[in-house]
């Protein structure tokens, strides 16, 4: 996530843990390098849900970490099932049914329960439980594969209608509107498929960042993770045509909204969802897209992780990953 949406959901976080007992900021503040920003904020909102039912359970009961030292397993077993139609379940992006029972007739696990175990893991871990209490039974989840989830690349031969619907736009003022944004649009959707980048890499791009010349974009990655990406001549065409419109200084950001602002990871979430061939796009599925293409063009899931700025094992010769990448394009697929 970007910066600022970062800083949004670390106040957010702060904010939950002031309405819960002091336990539940313990496990969040000890697990903080397994748990990320938003696993951290998804599980303090479960553990609020679980206090306020708690509350109306036990309406003249404070909500301290002795009383919560002291529930036993039906308890959270009855808050479970009270939100039980109201929750999601955990699923792989395998194909299979929602509801589908494992061998070990384990249906699936949602959100709050898994949250849940695992505070009640800690708490036992910790001493602070005479007895475990499990909520997975005694067998934890099988798992399938995961099946890839991609665009199928027919779905890209003809890039720069994207944004245009078949039966055409119902109004004037919309056409207008589309036509007027469309080099912007293009060229974010370009980077996201044909570069791999993350959405916050998009919104944080500078001007000074685009080497034009050599067909690079240099990027702020982690210490030890490829901070460069090459620009594929397709994606490069349409970078360009969208310069050509826009003169940038150095320090101003490639993409902007249209009050010439910083572009938002909400505003290029929108305009995904204006891509006609696909219903609700998201940048993440742009990444994988990437992924699943190049791993099948280089041969080689290594130097795809290497490219995508991931951990990889082996050295790689960027000068030949990068020779390789100019020539990508999602036709050789089709």
């Amino acid at each position: 996530m970007d910066s600022k949406t970062r800083k949004q959901v670390q106040e957010k976080l702060k904010q939950r843990l002031q309405l819960l007992p002091p336990i539940f900021e313990q496990f969040l503040l000890e697990n903080r390098g397994h748990l990320s920003l938003s696993s951290r904020y998804e599980y303090a909102k479960d553990f609020h849900l679980f206090t306020d039912f708690l509350k109306e359970s036990y309406p003249k009961q404070e909500m301290d970490d002795e009383f919560i030292l002291q529930l036993e397993k039906q308890d959270y077993l009855n808050f479970l099932a009270s939100i039980y139609r109201h929750t999601r379940s955990f699923q792989t992006a395998a194909e299979q049914p929602i509801e589908q029972t494992f061998k070990n007739n384990y249906h699936g696990v949602s959100r709050k329960q898994y949250a849940l175990n695992h505070f009640l893991k800690f708490l036992f871990q910790n001493g602070k439980l005479k007895e475990e209490i499990s909520l997975l039974g005694t067998s934890t989840p099988e798992t399938t594969s995961a099946a890839p989830r991609y665009l199928s690349a027919d779905l890209l031969l003809d890039f720069e209608t994207l944004f245009i619907p078949s039966a055409g736009f119902d109004t004037s003022r919309e056409a207008s509107f589309e036509k007027k944004n469309r080099p912007r649009n293009l060229a974010i959707l370009a980077l996201l498929l044909y570069c791999g980048l993350k959405i916050h890499e998009i919104v944080e791009l500078k001007r000074k960042d685009l080497l034009l010349e050599k067909q690079l974009i240099q990027l702020h990655r982690k210490e030890n993770r490829l901070n460069q990406v090459p620009l594929p001549n397709e994606a490069f065409n349409l970078l360009t045509a969208y310069l050509t419109l826009n003169e940038l200084a150095a320090e101003e950001f490639v993409f902007q909204s249209s009050h010439d602002q910083q572009i938002s990871p909400r505003t290029i979430r929108q305009i995904l969802s204006k891509v006609t061939v696909y219903q609700n796009l998201s940048p993440e599925l742009c990444r994988k897209t990437f992924r699943y293409y190049t791993e099948q063009y280089l041969d080689d899931l290594d130097a795809v992780n290497y490219l995508c700025g991931n951990r990889y094992l082996h050295q790689h010769n960027f000068q030949e990953v990068y020779q390789k990448m100019l020539v990508f394009s999602y036709r050789q697929f089709s």
